[in-house]
């Protein structure tokens, strides 16, 4: 359902229509749109319960005219950023943006998976490479002693170590 002004503010009671008109008057003299008072400044200033102006201030935020950004220090009032009601082709208009992003970003995710997934494969297929090489190298390794005795390493079917320290090497002949 499209939002237009008067919609909104049928949704509104007199005094909550108070504080939509307080929050709109006071963003738009701003450059970001936006207030930073606390509600019961804001209910002082209308003269209406605090209540009334959280009630409003909650229905305004359903409606996607304010939204509300939590200051970061306690002893500061929340920040109000007031949006706006814009006409429905407006708002259809930012419906489609909103999805053409939306499409934009699943297709980058989608490519930085693919590549994420192509660089886990070509890191598989290094690590598997290595693997073998130090098993190459670690079998070198044990006919490293065959060889300084004069033993041709090139014959060595397998290696055996026994307990008392000696290897048993298995040759061709």
């Amino acid at each position: 359902m499209m939002f237009t002004e008067e919609k909104v503010l049928a949704s509104l009671s007199e005094n909550e229509e108070k504080v939509y008109n307080y929050i709109k008057t006071k963003a738009e003299s701003n450059a970001d749109n936006s207030l930073k008072e606390s509600m019961r400044k804001i209910s002082g200033q209308l003269g209406i319960s605090e209540a009334t102006v959280h009630r409003a201030v909650q229905k305004l935020r359903t409606n996607g005219v304010i939204e509300i950004v939590p200051s970061r220090e306690k002893t500061e009032s929340n920040e109000i950023v007031f949006y706006g009601i814009p006409e429905p082709e407006e708002q259809v208009g930012d419906i489609f943006k909103m999805a053409g992003l939306l499409n934009s970003g699943v297709k980058r995710f989608e490519t930085i998976l693919q590549n994420l997934t192509e660089e886990n494969k070509r890191l598989g297929n290094e690590n598997k490479e290595l693997h073998e090489r130090i098993s190459q190298l670690q079998a070198e390794l044990k006919k490293a002693p065959a060889a300084q005795a004069g033993i041709d390493t090139t014959k060595i079917i397998q290696t055996q170590p026994l307990k008392d320290g000696t290897i048993v090497y298995i040759v061709k002949k």
